[in-house]
């Protein structure tokens, strides 16, 4: 496994942390497909950059907290109905 990298951050109440890389091992990035009222259909999906595990900080559930870093990805892949009509 290669050298973690590690980085500050702030914390939702304003405290600092030291945070380390997690590398993803497997990912599946499936899109999530969606219709409006008005007939446009699109696909969105987060393309995920990079995982962050705060040292020594757990949410409410004490689950690890993880700091992601992710670019939403979407594509329109239909437009009928009103949409069509209006141009």
């Amino acid at each position: 496994m290669a050298d973690s990298k590690e980085m500050e951050v702030t914390l939702p109440d304003g405290r600092k942390a030291k945070a380390r890389e997690v590398q993803v091992d497997q990912a599946n990035e499936r899109w999530s497909e969606y219709t409006l009222a008005n007939g446009i259909a699109f696909r969105a999906k987060l393309n995920i950059i990079g995982i962050w595990a705060v040292e020594g900080e757990t949410d409410a559930q004490g689950k690890p907290l993880l700091f992601i870093n992710g670019s939403p990805a979407i594509a329109v892949t239909s437009v009928g109905g009103k949409a069509a009509e209006e141009g």
